[in-house]
């Protein structure tokens, strides 16, 4: 199942690519023949007379309802984009989103530390809360305990922004089984989208558990940092670790210093090594192991873990009771 689960990253890569993203202001298609062909020759005329606006840090607006965006939150010294919407969290495979706006290119789906840092009047859950939901502590039942939900309301009041709805994060639980988003109704954490599901099964029965939800993109102050967990720091990848190591597709960021590669379908990033190893998960590998999901993880050259069922862990061998 490894190789699938590399094809689809690339697929899910190269769908970024080519489609981008739709914007809340964007042009609704649709129109006729005869008004895109009078827009175009207007566009054209108008080209040579409009300019896309390239900001400074110091020109930006501080986010809020009435802002332009892109504008900067100074609190958390974050540039948020304009809202976009987008099926899943197809930026969990990819550096950067491919959209300008503002003049930056350099634009992120928000980790769940960034996000939340947007949240305001529901004190349990906004940055320095009770909540510990944070990039670093993101299993639902130990550092999720202490998170909730505030009073249901479409005001708008819980983020600020003004945004209601629900809201993508980058950011997926430890398993990287679900994705997380909030929803700034009642500005609570939840847990949206069966990614497992949707990588083996949906994708191939043509259904999703991920619907359409809302995105604002982020991005660090300087070009070429990128977001830690708590501070913008320079990214690893910028000095292109990957391109020398064979059998590699392309370089992920985690943290500072802190990356791994992409690799070619049979092989899988083997962190003690730095190399794109042979991965020793076989189509059959799991399958038909008791108390397995099928599903192989490498773990190095000659060893391997099934995903067992709940209840149940790997031993090395095979899924025993807890």
């Amino acid at each position: 199942m490894k190789k699938y689960f590399l094809l689809f990253a690339l697929i899910l890569i190269f769908s970024v690519s080519a489609c981008g993203k739709k914007s809340e202001n964007q042009a609704i298609p649709g129109q006729n023949d005869d008004d895109e062909t009078a827009e175009t020759a207007d566009n054209e005329q108008n080209d040579s007379d409009t300019e896309i606006p390239v900001y400074q840090d110091s020109d930006l607006p501080e986010c809020s309802p009435e802002s332009a965006t892109p504008c900067k939150d100074s609190s958390s010294g974050l540039i948020w984009s304009s809202k976009y919407s987008e099926e899943s969290p197809f930026s969990y495979f990819s550096n950067t989103i491919e959209i300008s706006e503002g003049g930056f290119t350099d634009w992120r789906e928000p980790t769940i530390s960034q996000l939340r840092t947007l949240i305001q009047n529901c004190p349990v859950n906004e940055t320095g809360g009770a909540c510990e939901l944070y990039d670093n502590c993101r299993d639902e039942n130990i550092c999720g305990e202490h998170c909730d939900k505030c009073e249901e309301s479409d005001s708008g009041k819980y983020s600020k922004f003004g945004d209601t709805g629900m809201f993508w994060t980058i950011s997926t639980t430890n398993d990287r089984h679900y994705a997380y988003s909030i929803n700034f109704d009642n500005a609570a954490f939840v847990l949206y989208c069966d990614l497992f599901y949707d990588w083996f099964v949906g994708t191939d029965m043509g259904m999703s558990t991920c619907g359409v939800l809302n995105v604002r993109f982020t991005r660090c102050i300087e070009h070429g940092y990128m977001w830690d967990g708590k501070k913008c720091v320079e990214n690893p990848c910028n000095s292109d670790p990957c391109k020398e190591i064979p059998h590699t597709l392309g370089c992920w960021a985690e943290r500072e210093e802190e990356y791994y590669c992409f690799c070619d379908e049979g092989y899988f990033w083997y962190e003690a090594e730095q190399v794109c190893a042979e991965t020793p998960c076989k189509d059959d590998t799991c399958i038909g192991v008791p108390n397995a999901l099928d599903y192989c993880f490498p773990i190095t050259p000659e060893t391997y873990r099934c995903n067992c069922q709940l209840n149940y862990s790997w031993n090395g061998k095979e899924c025993v009771p807890d």
